[in-house]
């Protein structure tokens, strides 16, 4: 049993939670084990989408209720290297923060930090801060000094003019604002000063025209702090010696001093630094060594504070959406949750915990009175407790009992409805009556229960009591029987461990057993009627029975069986199912018809409607819940109670019910890539557009109630890239990588276990894709691809043109060259033959001119060909074809010549036609020249100059008139072809002075 002590003790310090009885709360509590970047939190600020944002020795966190976010306070762009202390926003919506000794405004979006100095050097030796009015302004109280405002076009603090002119000597501590009446109190040193807005005037202990009795008090001395609550008290603290808290009320004009209930009454020195009152009027002081909360009631305070709930400061407190308190200390982050003043934990005290406790029943022993809660514990016998969970005494149990310790090892409690006497089942098979109507006290041993434990008790419909013992003997009391050890039959031995007894109204009494499964005994004849072992359930060990609806029992073991009685189908749910664990302690069900369940690792609520499981924790209220329960039952007022080793929990299961409409989600945190993006800032825009390389993005989303948002199912989806929404994993996270460019929804819904969805939040954001992927892009590559296929398709009709044409030319060029000489060989041959007989010469004369054309035809015939040739189209080709010619025939005339190439002429490049015009041209120069002009020298000469191909064949022989010459087919055959190069041929002679050919071809 201590073993079991010590784990309840480990349980408690491990989780960080803390419990309180007489009007203490209870309390989370965050570390840096939790995620803080240090336990030392100086301030909370409540955003207006409902996180928190806190201010800590290292720096600047935002708390989602899953995640701390860190701000980092090391880049030079971001916050000062400094602690946190204060944060707040203005009517902009920016935030503002203290961060060490300097002032500014901190955007989350690019994480930069606008500093915001004052207008001039000013000492703030005694401490100063920011503080916010009504309309949204911000200001900075430096002590001792003034109020002085944000001056937004110079961006600075104004330290040349106050907020308000104090009277002369007045030294300020703090400020407070009065809404409702529109005064503003200033506590100083020298006492109270009022400003009225309205008016503009400035009232103090000298200048009192309103009459205003707290500027009466004398006794006013360095005054810190005043608040005023819904109630209209006025809360001042000041220190003429000791620190003094005062409450006045302006409705009756009463002074109540609250010094000494404000004080811990320890070794340990406390301060009341600030007030704070919550939206349910609940009414916090706190500060140094100091947390506390007012008890209407009592008209006092209770201190929160004990030896597992211990920090040195208290500095700030806000309220969440769903009625949590959050409070900043030295120790770190301390939550209260919103629900827990409805949830009542009872701790035993230590010396009956060494045995622990193991049933519980209400119990009517007062006819008058409120029920009581009788605790069964093995080894100091049954515990009674009031109504309100106080211990009273047991001693009239036992004023007749016998001298025997088995007696108070007590296991089962319970009053039967016929009588209203209370059964207690004990060890040795002891069974203690007692009879509320006589407060008299009966122990019997029945002869039937073979002294064996009473470990279960029940009574059916009819009033008859069940008894199930630890050798498996199930034994009956009839109703209205005498009580005597007689009166006890023996119905059923199941040579097994009996754990459960639940008689239905159906005539049956279901028996749980410890190795052999569940049976169902008929109450009227004693059968068993139903056997229920490993092969229909999850195993034989079961302990608890329960009805959930008329077909469905659950068996609790090992793990969760509903087994429907009419279509006898058994389900198991799990750990794996949602279950806090495997281990089932305590059944319960309440009016709505939801299954509760007591596990060692929590509490969870199962809904036979949809099948959906939720688990409870620490946040929901449910601290120092421990891990080895026993029992649960619903009281009379539809409360449930659950009994641990050395506790009790009760709670009204409605304050869980949950909402009809779920919480709508909102996008906490956004990674691309690696990269964190403020959300606030994106969601401010309609539609953010990101790069084609900016495509892998990573969205956190959560609700605003931290109490709720693990109760709910989260979806998520991606328009354009999923129609169907994806289940949330546990970090309530989507990936998604590389997305391809497009237009983009991400969509996030929640859903409640009613299957009830809440509205959507929509992030619209564009993909832009790459250049070449753009429409214009693509369209550029269509028209190009277009011009191309034109461009192609005209070269190549160009080029069947051109074969066209060249097929043309060559034509053209046979009939002229080969046809006409063709039909001059053809007439000589006639008339050769026809001299053949008559006249030899002539014969021969006609012969030897079919030799010449034949010859001058070949030649034609080859300059055609090697034109044609594409070998044959660098000018290096013409060079030399010419170069041969010209030698061959001045060779054969005995004509000395010089021919001429300049280096850079060999680079140029003609087209076919021009290069055989070119070769003509020149093949006629040289060929009138070594016939007619009788000249003995010969010049060719080739050069490139300004962009034109030049070429000169100059002799030195008789020369001619050009005017007078006939022109002929030579000349006029060049002038021709040159017109088609478009080239100028001129040509210079002269009578005696030879002759001169040029062409001028432009490239």
């Amino acid at each position: 049993m201590k073993i079991r002590l010590y784990i309840c003790i480990w349980f408690f310090i491990c989780f960080g939670q803390v419990f309180a009885q007489s009007g203490r709360k209870f309390f989370n509590h965050f570390t840096t084990k939790d995620g803080l970047a240090s336990n030392h939190v100086f301030c909370i600020w409540k955003d207006p989408q409902g996180t928190l944002w806190l201010g800590t020795m290292n720096g600047l966190q935002r708390y989602d209720g899953r995640f701390f976010r860190y701000y980092s306070i090391s880049s030079p762009y971001g916050l000062p290297p400094a602690p946190v202390f204060q944060i707040m926003d203005d009517r902009e919506g920016r935030i503002w923060i203290k961060s060490g000794e300097s002032y500014g405004i901190f955007d989350p979006g690019n994480k930069s930090f606008q500093r915001i100095p004052f207008s001039d050097p000013t000492n703030r030796e005694y401490g100063d801060f920011l503080w916010k009015d009504s309309e949204g302004d911000l200001h900075v109280v430096i002590k001792r000094k003034g109020v002085f405002s944000y001056d937004p076009e110079n961006q600075h603090f104004n330290t040349g003019s106050a907020f308000v002119q104090l009277p002369e000597d007045y030294r300020i501590n703090n400020i407070y604002e009065d809404q409702q009446s529109g005064l503003f109190y200033f506590t100083c040193v020298e006492g109270l000063v009022i400003f009225d807005k309205n008016s503009g005037e400035v009232y103090s202990r000298h200048n009192n025209p309103i009459a205003h009795p707290l500027l009466e008090k004398e006794d006013f001395y360095q005054m810190t702090g005043y608040f005023i609550d819904e109630e209209r008290n006025h809360w001042i603290t000041y220190w003429p010696d000791d620190q003094v808290i005062l409450r006045f009320n302006e409705k009756t004009g009463e002074y109540a001093d609250f010094s000494s209930s404000l004080v811990m009454h320890q070794s340990e020195y406390n301060q009341i630094d600030a007030s704070f009152q919550t939206s349910g009027s609940i009414l916090w002081k706190f500060g140094f060594h100091s947390l506390f909360l007012y008890d209407s009631i009592s008209d006092g305070f209770v201190s929160q504070r004990t030896d597992k709930l211990i920090f040195g400061n208290a500095y700030q407190m806000v309220e969440d959406e769903e009625g949590s308190v959050w409070f900043a200390t030295d120790e770190g982050l301390f939550q209260i949750p919103g629900k827990t003043g409805d949830i009542q934990h009872t701790l035993l005290p230590d010396e009956v915990t060494e045995n622990g406790t193991v049933a519980v029943a209400e119990i009517d022993r007062k006819p008058k009175g409120k029920p009581e809660f009788w605790l069964a514990n093995w080894g100091k016998g049954v515990l009674v407790y009031d109504h309100d969970f106080n211990q009273q005494p047991n001693d009239f149990l036992y004023t007749s009992a016998p001298n025997l310790s088995e007696i108070k090892q007590t296991w089962q409690v319970l009053q039967d409805s016929t009588h209203g006497k209370v059964w207690i089942g004990c060890q040795s098979g002891w069974l203690h009556l007692f009879d509320p109507a006589t407060d008299q006290s009966f122990f019997i041993n029945p002869p039937a229960v073979k002294n064996s434990t009473i470990r279960a008790i029940a009574q059916d419909k009819k009033g008859n009591v069940w008894l199930g013992t630890q050798n498996g003997k199930v034994v009956k009391f009839p109703v209205n029987s005498p009580v005597s050890a007689t009166s006890f039959e023996l119905v059923h031995n199941f040579n097994v461990t009996i754990t459960f007894l639940y008689p239905d109204d159906k005539d049956n009494l279901w028996i749980a057993t410890s190795g052999k499964g569940i049976h169902r005994m008929d109450l009227n004849t004693g059968e068993i009627n139903l056997l229920l072992n490993d092969r229909v359930l999850s195993g034989n060990n079961m302990e608890k029975i329960i009805r959930l609806t008329d077909s469905v029992m659950v068996f609790g073991g090992d793990l969760l069986n509903l087994y429907n009685v009419y279509t006898r189908k058994n389900q198991v749910l799990s750990y794996a199912e949602g279950l806090s664990s495997n281990k089932i302690q305590a059944l319960l069900t309440d009016p709505s018809g939801h299954l509760w369940i007591y596990t060692p690792n929590g509490i969870c609520r199962y809904n036979p409607k949809n099948k959906s499981i939720l688990r409870y924790e620490s946040r929901d209220g449910f601290l120092g819940l421990e891990p080895d329960g026993f029992w649960g039952i619903n009281t009379r007022d539809g409360r449930l109670l659950f009994l641990g080793f050395s506790s009790l929990f009760a709670f009204r299961p409605e304050m869980f019910e949950p909402e009809l409409t779920p919480q709508k989600p909102f996008i906490t945190y956004l990674q691309l890539f690696n990269k964190e993006l403020y959300v606030d800032s994106l969601l401010s825009e309609s539609k953010r557009t990101f790069g084609h390389q900016q495509n892998s993005f990573t969205f956190y989303y959560n609700t605003t109630g931290f109490l709720q948002q693990r109760k709910l199912k989260y979806y998520h989806r991606l328009i354009n890239l999923e129609t169907d929404w994806v289940s949330a994993d546990e970090d309530n996270k989507a990936v998604y990588s590389y997305l391809p460019p497009g237009n983009y929804i991400f969509q996030v819904k929640t859903e409640n276990e009613e299957g009830e969805s809440s509205e959507t939040v929509d992030f619209s954001f564009s993909i832009t894709p790459p250049f070449f992927e753009t429409w214009w892009f693509r369209t550029l590559l269509i028209l190009l691809a277009g011009g191309i296929i034109a461009g192609a398709y005209r070269l190549h009709l160009n080029r069947m043109l051109a074969v066209v044409a060249l097929r043309n030319r060559v034509a053209r060029d046979l009939h002229d060259d080969m046809g006409s000489t063709l039909s001059t060989i053809n007439i000589l041959s006639s008339m050769a033959k026809t001299k053949l007989h008559t006249d030899p010469v002539k014969t021969s004369e006609y012969i030897s001119k079919i030799s010449d054309n034949s010859q001058r035809m070949m030649e034609a015939m080859d300059d055609i060909v090697w034109s044609i040739k594409p070998q044959n189209d660098s000018m290096d080709k013409i060079i030399s074809r010419m170069r041969g010619f010209a030698a061959q025939l001045f060779e054969a005339k005995d004509i000395n010549y010089t021919f001429e190439v300049e280096e850079n002429v060999l680079e140029v490049k003609l087209p076919m036609d021009a290069r055989r015009d070119l070769f003509l041209i020149f093949k006629e120069a040289v060929n009138n020249l070594a016939k007619y002009s009788g000249s003995k020298e010969a010049m060719v000469h080739f050069s490139l100059k300004n962009n034109k191909l030049n070429m000169r064949v100059k002799d030195y022989g008789r020369g001619f008139d050009p005017l007078s010459a006939d022109s002929g087919n030579g000349l006029s055959n060049m002038k021709k072809r040159a017109q088609n190069m478009r080239a100028y041929l001129i040509i210079h002679s002269k009578v005696g002075n030879g002759s001169e050919i040029q062409l001028h071809v432009p490239l």
